[in-house]
């Protein structure tokens, strides 16, 4: 932050608030949408991934709600993770759960104790680029890629830099991986979650990139 620049800093009740009622909407992706990287990505699994990217009209402040992440993320695992509820107020943000929504994934039978327990780990930009890359390499249950490693970074990189454009150090990223949030999933344990929350602090939008593989 330069010299001189404001920052209002919010307490966690208020984000929390702040976010489950923020003007949120869809923006359709379509150039993530039709990306080699996706289209692989979509190929190895036995679900399509979630690829949602919300934008707001008071991206000023939700820039500052996304300064304020770092004050709210805790000591979890030995990782810095950040504070669930902060996932939960906007995966149940009322403009992005109009009834039947894209989100609906997941909103739809989550067992909010297990929630609970989940990980949010914060992550760099290059380790998104990584763990990209090892979605590909490793596949799904069913189908593996047949793209050479070095083509399989090159998707990751292009899928990437597409969301980042020149915004990359002002991206706050935070990934987990589990079983599955739903209570059919997650109480059987047949499904693996991934995913990955995405915030631009300079457009004042997130992205989320999410996938359910089950057997």
């Amino acid at each position: 932050m330069s010299m001189g620049e404001e920052f209002k800093q919010f307490t966690f009740t208020e984000v929390v608030s702040i976010l489950n009622n923020f003007e949120f909407k869809y923006e359709w992706a379509t150039e993530q949408h039709n990306s080699p990287f996706f289209k692989e990505y979509s190929n190895l699994y036995n679900t399509d991934p979630i690829l949602l990217r919300c934008t707001c009209k008071d991206s000023k402040l939700f820039s500052e709600i996304i300064k304020s992440l770092d004050f709210f993320e805790q000591e979890k695992h030995g990782y810095r993770c950040l504070e669930n509820d902060v996932i939960k107020s906007l995966i149940t943000n009322l403009y992005l759960n109009p009834g039947p929504s894209p989100i609906a994934e997941f909103t739809d039978g989550v067992d909010w104790e297990r929630f609970k327990s989940l990980s949010f780990e914060k992550i760099s930009p290059t380790s998104f680029v990584v763990k990209l890359q090892e979605l590909i390499q490793v596949g799904g249950l069913f189908e593996k890629s047949k793209q050479s490693s070095d083509q399989i970074k090159n998707l990751a990189l292009d899928f990437s830099n597409s969301i980042f454009k020149e915004n990359i150090k002002n991206f706050k990223i935070y990934y987990t991986f589990d079983e599955g949030w739903s209570d059919y999933f997650g109480k059987m344990g047949m499904g693996l979650d991934v995913t990955f929350f995405l915030f631009d602090g300079t457009l004042g939008e997130f992205w989320i990139l999410s996938k359910t593989d089950y057997d």
